[in-house]
């Protein structure tokens, strides 16, 4: 499994200097998923990327993964899911 350390928390400003002049893919997981599943899910596709030849300076310059992890509670999901909307 993946560490969520791996990534790491950008602001707007830091993600558009990051993004210019280089295509972008951006990842966004859905609903009642939990984070090592989503984190996981996002390597993969990462990995098949570059494998593809589709991420570097040729492809996909920067991958970008949306997290969203519902308030980490049960009762919290509820919430988080008006609140994403």
């Amino acid at each position: 499994p993946h560490s969520p350390h791996a990534f790491q928390e950008v602001s707007a400003e830091a993600i558009l200097e990051r993004a210019k002049n280089r295509h972008v893919a951006i990842l966004v997981h859905g609903f009642n998923n939990e984070l090592p599943a989503v984190l996981d899910a996002y390597w993969e596709i990462v990995k098949r990327l570059d494998n593809a030849g589709l991420a570097g300076a040729q492809g996909y310059g920067l991958i970008l993964g949306f997290t969203w992890p519902g308030f980490s509670t049960a009762a919290g999901y509820f919430a988080a899911r008006s609140t994403a909307k």
